[in-house]
C-alpha cells in the first residue's frame, strides 16, 4: 500500500490509500460493474477469462473501495510463474470505473497493481487498451513498454466493410459467391473450423497456444458467433470465430483451406469477412469490428486489405532476477 497526500481548497491534507490485490474466487460481486462498462473490452468480461482457464484478476483499491481491475491469465512452466494478457483478446490492461480516469488516478492505480506484482509471480504482461496507453507509472516501477498494435474498423452499415476495402477483396468475394459460396453461422461448423485451423497450425509451424476445448468454450459464450463459408458441394472453406463485448466484435480466430501450388484462392477468405461484417451489423446495429492485431507481417498484410483503422496499444512487461534474461 502507499499513500498520496493531496492539499485541498481549505489547506488541510487529504490522504489517498492506493492498494492492490489478488481477488478471491468469491468476490465475483466486485467484477460485476466493471463487466457492464462499455469502455472495457472483451478481456475485461469475466466469463471470457474463466473460458481461457488459469484466469486471474487484480483489484485496485482506492480508501477500501475497489475502483479499477486488471485481468491475467495464469501460466507455470518449470517453477516459473508469468500472468499474461488474455490472449487471444488483442488487449486488457487495467480498467477504471471511469471511463475517462484523471492522470494522477491512472498513474496511482497503476503504481499500486505494479507494487503488488513482486508477491504474485515471476513475470507479468499488460497490453493497455487505445485511448489508455500511458504506461510511465509502470516504467517508473521497472516494467519495459513497447508500442503494440491494432486494427480496427467501425461498422455503420451492412456493406461498410465492402465498401472500404480494396478492389481486390471484393473481386475476391464475388468469385467466391460466383462458385455457389454462401455464409453461413452456428456451432455446426465449428469442428470443421478447428479442423482447418489444425491443419494451418501443423503447416505453419505455428504452436498450439489455444487449446481446440478452449475454443469451443469461447464460442459457447454469450456474445460469441461462429461463422463460415460453405461451397456449393457443402464443404467448409473458411471460418471464423468472434465475440462481442460492448461494441466491440473481436475476430478471435479464422481459418481457411489451403490450395495446392498453381492454384488460386478461392477467395473464401474474402466473402468470409465481407458478409460476417453484414451479418453482426444485421444482428448489432453499429460496432467496431476489432481484427485482434496487426503485429505479425502476413497476417497484418492480409487484413490491411480491408483499409481498417491503426490502433495503438502498449505492451507493459515486468520480469524479476534471471527472467530478465529469458525471453518472456
Amino acid at each position: 500500500m502507499f499513500r498520496i497526500a493531496a492539499v485541498g481548497l481549505t489547506g488541510a491534507k487529504r490522504v489517498m490509500a492506493f492498494s492492490a490485490r489478488l481477488l478471491a474466487s468469491d468476490e465475483a460481486a466486485l467484477l460485476a460493474p466493471f463487466g457492464a462498462l462499455p469502455h472495457g473490452s472483451l478481456s475485461h468480461q469475466p466469463a471470457f477469462v474463466s473460458a481461457l482457464g488459469g484466469g486471474r484478476w487484480v483489484g485496485v483499491f482506492e480508501g477500501g473501495t475497489v475502483c479499477a481491475v486488471a485481468p491475467f491469465i495464469v501460466r507455470s512452466r518449470r517453477g516459473i510463474v508469468r500472468w499474461r494478457n488474455p490472449a487471444p483478446a488483442p488487449f486488457g490492461g487495467l480498467l477504471t470505473l471511469a471511463a475517462q480516469p484523471s492522470e494522477s488516478l491512472w498513474r496511482d492505480c497503476l503504481a499500486a497493481l505494479a507494487a503488488e506484482m513482486p508477491g504474485l509471480a515471476n513475470g507479468a504482461e499488460l497490453i493497455l487498451a487505445p485511448g489508455r496507453i500511458d504506461a510511465r507509472a509502470l516504467c517508473w516501477a521497472g516494467w519495459e513498454a513497447a508500442p503494440h498494435y491494432n486494427y480496427a474498423h467501425r461498422i455503420e452499415g451492412a456493406d461498410a466493410l465492402s465498401r472500404a476495402a480494396e478492389d481486390s477483396v471484393r473481386r475476391q468475394a464475388r468469385k467466391a459467391a460466383a462458385a455457389g459460396c454462401v455464409l453461413k453461422h452456428g456451432l455446426a461448423g465449428l469442428d470443421a473450423i478447428l479442423a482447418i485451423w489444425g491443419e494451418t497450425r501443423a503447416r505453419q509451424g505455428l504452436p498450439d497456444y489455444v487449446p481446440d476445448a478452449t475454443w469451443r468454450a469461447i464460442a459457447g459464450l454469450p456474445g460469441a458467433s461462429v461463422v463460415w463459408v460453405e461451397s456449393g458441394s457443402g464443404r467448409v472453406e473458411a471460418g471464423a470465430i468472434f465475440a462481442g463485448a460492448g461494441e466491440r466484435v473481436s475476430y478471435l480466430l479464422g481459418a481457411s483451406r489451403s490450395h495446392g501450388e498453381g492454384e488460386s484462392g478461392s477467395g473464401a477468405p474474402s466473402l468470409l469477412h465481407l458478409e460476417a461484417a453484414r451479418f453482426h451489423f444485421e444482428q448489432r446495429g453499429a460496432f467496431t469490428l476489432d481484427w485482434c492485431g496487426a503485429n505479425t507481417a502476413s497476417v497484418a498484410q492480409f487484413k490491411k486489405k480491408f483499409r481498417p483503422t491503426l490502433e495503438l496499444t502498449i505492451r507493459a512487461t515486468w520480469r524479476t532476477g534471471l527472467q530478465r534474461l529469458m525471453r518472456f
